[in-house]
């Protein structure tokens, strides 16, 4: 186990790229943004889901676009990612895991329940914007990943120019329905590129 710069736990750099699991909105929000196999690919990162989240959500987002079915909605199938290996699906293994997500499901929906509840039993990071889960993950010390945060590192990886950026940041607020949360500390990044804000 190492420190991220951060000074959370992620996973040992003698074991490969840090491994982030995705939660819903986080699946939905970067699927919105048209790169996600763009994205799984580019960072530096092994990115997983709880298998609660793939099988048992309903995963989807706007199709976006000036049509008239820009708002109808496009099911997301993350089997492709799954085939090609930039996405891993985690089950709940132990008993341990188990009772934890239990525990959690008091609180939040299931889907993020599993996520954490693998996460703080495996000291994975998360990528997350539900204040409820980033909270759980700070008092066990363990990162998080919020979804500007990834959408910037990508930007920045891509070399995306301001136009392109404001273009993904477009797709991802209307096809993807997602406004940064309060406190979110990316915000004036949305808002340059993003100028229309909250």
């Amino acid at each position: 186990m190492v420190r991220a710069p951060d000074g959370r736990q992620s996973v040992a750099s003698d074991e490969g790229p840090e491994t982030v699991l995705l939660d819903a909105w986080a699946v939905i929000n970067l699927c919105a943004s048209r790169h996600f196999e763009d994205i799984l690919s580019d960072l530096p990162y092994r990115f997983a889901v709880a298998e609660k989240v793939s099988t048992d959500e309903t995963l989807y987002v706007r199709r976006g676009g000036g049509g008239e079915d820009a708002l109808e909605k496009e099911p997301l199938k993350l089997d492709p990612s799954v085939s090609a290996g930039n996405l891993q699906v985690l089950p709940l293994l132990s008993d341990d895991e188990a009772t934890t997500f239990v525990s959690l499901t008091t609180e939040l929906d299931d889907g993020e329940a599993a996520t954490i509840a693998i996460a703080l039993h495996r000291k994975l990071s998360v990528a997350t914007d539900d204040r409820k889960a980033r909270s759980r993950l700070r008092q066990a010390n363990v990162r998080s990943h919020s979804t500007l945060a990834l959408l910037k590192e990508w930007c920045e990886t891509r070399g995306l120019s301001s136009d392109e950026i404001a273009t993904v940041l477009s797709d991802v607020r209307h096809r993807g329905s997602f406004l940064p949360p309060r406190g979110e500390p990316l915000q004036n990044w949305w808002d340059t590129y993003s100028p229309s804000g909250r």
